[in-house]
């Protein structure tokens, strides 16, 4: 249940995004084809980034192999002095019944939240964040959900040939890199993922909905192939 006060700073923070938005810091233009498609060049490029990165600095194969859903934020803009808040639009997609990422349509989400804390400036950067457990699908189909609250999110480990460790893994994994690069620990608890139902409807129809899209078999829209393929190279088959 939502507070009086966290929804006061909830509706602070996204005043604060929008005002850093009239200066150029985040685009407020409805959504249209071109940035949709903008918005799967950047997705694609985050993974490949991710893929160029030392080992060290990578995400484990482990994690990646074991995943069942993937979502790509490009690009997170945090602000704030006091009241601070987060927000990105990215794309979400799972494994089809082969493993692989072929025919399973990306949906387009949003991710909003706000914070209390003592914090200035702005800050951009990119989250990968990776659905490991059948709990976390099972959130994911809803339109709306509350990382922390409705579903766990933690960050996860970092190197690409470390070994995780025993027992189950965390129902959402965390990654989010810095202007540097260094893929680094993530507090989300709080922010808010919601599917974009106009963004998505721009695309493939009214009737879209979570389900529908991310675990039903479509040929992917030709906007949304560069996120496909690049999901393709980014996931191994299997653990060597």
């Amino acid at each position: 249940m939502i507070t009086v006060s966290r929804y006061v700073v909830t509706v602070l923070a996204m005043a604060l995004l929008a005002g850093c938005s009239s200066m150029g810091g985040f685009g407020t233009a409805e959504d249209s084809t071109e940035s949709q498609a903008e918005l799967a060049l950047d997705a694609a490029s985050v993974l490949r980034l991710q893929q160029s990165r030392p080992p060290e600095k990578r995400i484990p194969k482990e994690v990646i192999v074991n995943t069942k859903c993937i979502a790509v934020f490009p690009s997170i803009v945090k602000a704030g002095f006091i009241i601070g808040g987060r927000r990105g639009k990215g794309l979400i997609s799972c494994r089809n019944g082969s493993g692989g990422w072929s025919q399973r349509a990306p949906a387009i989400y949003a991710l909003t939240g706000g914070s209390i804390g003592f914090q200035a400036g702005i800050q951009q950067s990119s989250l990968i964040l990776l659905f490991q457990t059948q709990e976390s699908i099972n959130t994911l189909m809803q339109n709306e959900f509350e990382l922390g609250a409705d579903i766990g999110v933690t960050a996860g480990p970092v190197g690409y040939h470390a070994h995780l460790a025993s027992g189950a893994p965390g129902p959402v994994l965390a990654y989010m890199t810095s202007r540097e690069g260094l893929f680094a620990g993530v507090s989300l608890n709080g922010s808010v993922m919601s599917f974009d139902q106009s963004a998505n409807a721009e695309i493939y129809g009214t009737d879209s909905d979570p389900r529908s899209l991310l675990l039903s078999s479509h040929p992917v829209p030709p906007i949304m192939e560069p996120f496909s393929q690049a999901l393709e190279s980014f996931v191994p088959a299997s653990v060597e």
